[in-house]
């Protein structure tokens, strides 16, 4: 026979696991502790208004049970025991308490002695319901702060102009959610979703959420963890290429724009194409060309969109001009017309000629010409080619020519002036005159009349005659027909004295004065000789 029943306690705790007044279902959880005989005892919960056993505990089913939890709905219920053999079972306590709430239901002893049966569920009409009802309890939900499901992020990141959205779940169904930044109310909503629909900046902050069951909204809060909140800017530029830009042939520039923004990511643009490479906010143009000349600009990205464009710089490369084609020397003859002339490419070209180092005035076309050319007119030239542009870097814009001479044809110049030479007939005799000049031809003359054929700078006279003595020049001609005279040179002819009178014998005393004479034809220098012996003084 199973032993009788001792004693036994039987503590029973509420616990609302859902908060929130909309809830009509509680778990209830049942503690107990074993007296004597408790295999005896059977117990059940009864709704008391339904009847329906909502849990039962079956007599020897084992040592009883503790922490008990049943699901029910608020409602009144019934804590009745039986006891297998009828016969008391006494001093069981029993403690119901609302967890949540902090209250106790019920708390008491008891004594039970009515037998009923052995078997779940147990009587739902007691025979004696003073020996059998241990307990009435009245289960309510409980107005209490509703519990967070999940919390907002601990952090987020959003970036301007775009929506901020925060979330809090929790088991409130009935009530009101009110958002803070930085202890600033954001106004109370009737959802737990916080939606800003424009961010700026100014949405930075620590957000957090407090949440009020409309139960009592004074007491049923419950305040969320905290969200802090970054802003990122979209891409801002602070700082514009310069509307224009030029830089130096061969020399090199920085192009620069600056923006604000997380991320920032930059690529530079020439004339509607991404540069390679150019990811920088500062594009440097290395070796300035002409190519390099364009319009520029910058599109910077970063972390938020939308990315910006910078303004648009035109950058000119101050280049100097090419000669393609020199100026060539000239000689000029005196009174014609000449031109020398400098071919060159480049942008808005002005020319200046200059002669012996100092500019011509006037002449600034890219040929100059000489008119009635005249020997002040020699020198020596060069055109200084220059780019009219704009030039606020003092860039060097300009190409000098190679220096060329220009100078007028003079008319030849006597190096050696014939000689005048007597001549011995039959003999040949040369005369010879030497000029300085260019292109020169020759012509001699005679008593001022033109020898046929005489057209060299020498004239030979072969066999002379008697009648080849007179009066010879020669006239060398040059270019542009100028021309110069020698001086004249005489040919004498000679021919072997004729004596046409023989000195006459004379005899004469000791004392006497000796005179002799002679006549003679070609006679050019006399000589009287005694006895073969030249007489000094003797040439009359």
């Amino acid at each position: 026979m199973i032993s009788r029943l001792r004693r036994f306690l039987l503590t029973a705790l509420l616990i609302v696991c859902s908060a929130g007044a909309a809830l009509s279902q509680v778990d209830i959880r049942i503690n107990t502790t074993n007296g004597s005989y408790p295999s005896e005892m059977g117990w059940q919960i009864i709704n008391a208004s339904t009847n329906a056993v909502v849990y039962c505990w079956r007599p020897y089913s084992g040592t009883l049970p503790n922490n008990v939890t049943v699901n029910v709905p608020a409602a009144t219920y019934i804590l009745r025991a039986f006891d297998a053999f009828g016969d008391t079972w006494n001093s069981g306590t029993v403690t119901i308490t609302a967890v949540a709430a902090g209250t106790t239901l019920f708390s008491g002893s008891y004594n039970g002695r009515e037998r009923q049966t052995n078997t779940c569920p147990g009587p739902t009409v007691p025979i004696n319901a003073a020996n059998q009802d241990i307990a009435r309890f009245t289960v309510t939900v409980p107005c209490i702060g509703p519990t967070i499901t999940a919390q907002p992020p601990l952090s987020l990141s959003a970036c301007t102009g775009t929506q901020l959205t925060i979330n809090v779940s929790s088991t409130l169904t009935n009530g009101t959610w009110e958002w803070f930044r930085d202890t600033v109310s954001l106004g109370v909503q009737s959802t737990s979703t916080l939606v800003v629909p424009n961010a700026t900046l100014a949405s930075a902050g620590v957000y957090r959420c407090v949440m009020r069951d409309n139960c009592n909204p004074l007491t049923a809060v419950t305040t969320s963890g905290s969200c802090r909140v970054s802003m990122i800017a979209a891409p801002q530029i602070t700082v514009n290429p310069s509307a224009a830009r030029t830089v130096c042939e061969n020399s090199n520039d920085t192009l620069r724009v600056r923006a604000t923004g997380a991320g920032l990511r930059f690529q530079w643009f020439k004339d509607g194409s991404a540069i390679a490479g150019a990811t920088d906010s500062n594009y440097v143009v290395i070796n300035a060309q002409a190519p390099a000349n364009g319009q520029y600009w910058c599109v910077v990205t970063g972390t938020c969109l939308p990315s910006v464009t910078s303004t648009q710089t035109t950058l000119t490369v101050a280049a100097k001009p090419r000669i393609t084609t020199e100026p060539t020397g000239i000689d000029v003859c005196p009174g014609s017309n000449n031109t020398i002339s400098v071919s060159a490419t480049g942008t808005n070209l002005v020319y200046q000629w200059f002669k012996d180092g100092k500019a011509i005035a006037g002449q600034t076309a890219p040929s100059i010409s000489f008119n009635n050319y005249d020997y002040s007119m020699n020198g020596q030239y060069y055109c200084l080619v220059r780019s009219e542009i704009p030039n606020p870097n003092n860039c060097n814009v300009s190409v000098q020519s190679r220096t060329v001479r220009v100078s007028g044809f003079r008319a030849p110049v006597v190096a050696t002036q014939p000689k005048s030479v007597d001549a011995c007939a039959g003999t040949n005799t040369t005369l010879v005159a030497t000029f300085n000049g260019t292109g020169m031809s020759y012509q001699w003359f005679k008593d001022g009349q033109a020898i046929d054929g005489q057209t060299a700078n020498a004239i030979v006279i072969s066999a002379t005659k008697p009648s080849d003595a007179g009066r010879y020049t020669v006239r060398a001609t040059g270019t542009c027909g100028l021309f110069a005279n020698s001086d004249t040179a005489v040919v004498t002819v000679l021919s072997r004295p004729t004596v046409t009178k023989q000195p006459e014998a004379a005899t004469l005393t000791s004392g006497d004065r000796l005179s002799l004479s002679i006549e003679a034809t070609d006679v050019r220098t006399v000589q009287w000789f005694k006895n073969e012996v030249a007489i000094k003084d003797a040439n009359t």
